[in-house]
């Protein structure tokens, strides 16, 4: 077996393991994957494959798979263990894993040892969601809502990040890491420099920004990735300006894929009704120094 950090290169040959199109999150900063082969008739064929999300505390597997016919052989093991020397590498306390609940009591499909599930890491209290959809699946609720959203983008509050100067996204940011702190990230230059300028949006241009939408886009999927705002009318105006410029700009055999971070967003989604496959996610959390311990009773105990 050989492990890779893949690369352009490399991506495409493991698409085929990434249904839900998690890949397309490699454009957040600080994202990865890493990649496993097997050797198969004289060839080095793509056999797991782990997609891993970043934050100021933790790193987050999004995604793990192991091809069926190469199960058993501590595939996910070895990429488990890679992504939790990657989160001491960079000196982060905790890993998270989010996982489909539909595959979370399945523990052959996703955890590639039983201690992870029963001793590293810990199940939180309630599961949030994931929507994807599309502009097509989307058409008959962007009519009904139509003259709402068109008059949430008409906001002269409202400014896309293609509108803002250099100097006037250094500013938002400075206003958005006033208002909200700890909420901010470090780096969140690099998230504005990863986002889709047409759909990311400001309420307040500059210093007087109050909230931000921000969108991504990798291959064929959108992604809202990163939403700012303590008002409800806020959030609703950023949601609902979005959809309304997605119409235009979004070709619509485009995924839309929606993850819920908080019940508010998904209180909201539901709220306008959208037509969507709905997954619910559970997310399990694990210190490092916890997995550490664990591999060090197993090396006493082997």
């Amino acid at each position: 077996m050989k492990t890779i950090a893949l690369t352009e290169k490399w991506i495409d040959r493991f698409r085929p393991m990434d249904p839900f199109g998690i890949l397309d999150l490699l454009g957040l900063p600080g994202s990865f994957a890493l990649g496993a082969t097997e050797e198969k008739d004289g060839f080095d064929e793509p056999a797991g494959l782990v997609v891993v999300s970043s934050s100021e505390e933790q790193l987050v597997i999004e995604w793990m798979f192991t091809v069926p016919e190469f199960r058993g052989r501590g595939i996910a093991s070895e990429l488990m263990m890679l992504v939790f020397e990657e989160a001491k590498a960079r000196e982060l306390p905790e890993v998270m894993a989010r996982i489909s609940e539909e595959y979370f009591w399945d523990i052959d499909y996703w955890d590639p040892e039983s201690f992870f599930v029963n001793d590293v890491f810990k199940k939180e209290e309630s599961a949030l969601s994931e929507w994807d959809t599309s502009i097509l699946r989307l058409s008959r609720v962007l009519m009904r809502d139509a003259k709402e959203n068109e008059k949430a983008a008409s906001d002269p509050q409202l400014v896309s990040l293609k509108e803002l100067s250099k100097k006037e996204r250094g500013e938002a940011a400075a206003a958005l890491r006033k208002t909200y702190r700890t909420w901010i990230p470090k780096n969140f230059e690099d998230y504005l420099a990863c986002a889709d300028e047409e759909l990311s949006l400001f309420l307040g241009r500059g210093e007087k920004c109050r909230a931000v939408l921000l969108t991504g886009k990798g291959g064929e999927t959108r992604y809202p990735f990163f939403l700012a705002s303590k008002e409800e009318e806020d959030t609703e105006k950023l949601a609902r300006a979005a959809l309304y410029m997605a119409e235009e700009v979004v070709p619509t055999h485009e995924k839309i894929r929606i993850r819920c971070e908080r019940r508010a967003t998904e209180l909201l989604l539901r709220k306008f009704g959208l037509e969507a496959d709905i997954y619910d996610i559970v997310t399990v959390t694990a210190e490092t120094k916890v997995y550490d311990k664990m591999l060090a009773r197993i090396d006493l105990e082997v």
